[in-house]
């Protein structure tokens, strides 16, 4: 699991912006109706009350294209965490609060 510094980034953000990386609750299971589990996502955008996001994770991957986040500590991250490129949508209404936010050179090459 991706371990984060929430308490620097846990301030009550209503409003999802592009970068901010967010607690999802109940993820599908690949291959799975089953919900039951959580994850840190990387927001792209947020439209119509659906986000578009990225899977964050700690593990790398030698078939899924992954790519780590640089700027760890800005970001309020304390472990290497990479960012699964495949993009996701999820409705706002399972999202927890903000987390953390993406510095300027890791959302150039993680939110394009």
């Amino acid at each position: 699991m991706t371990h984060l510094d929430v308490a620097r980034y846990n301030k009550g953000v209503s409003k999802y912006r592009k970068g901010d990386i967010c607690w999802i609750n109940n993820l599908e299971f690949r291959n799975s109706i089953i919900r039951c589990k959580g994850r840190p996502v990387l927001i792209l955008s947020v439209k119509n009350g659906i986000a578009r996001c990225r899977r964050c994770t700690s593990q790398t991957s030698t078939f899924r294209d992954r790519r780590v986040i640089e700027d760890l500590f800005e970001t309020g991250l304390l472990k290497t965490t990479y960012v699964d490129m495949e993009v996701v949508e999820y409705p706002v209404d399972r999202m927890g609060k903000v987390i953390g936010h993406l510095s300027k050179n890791d959302c150039a090459r993680l939110c394009d």
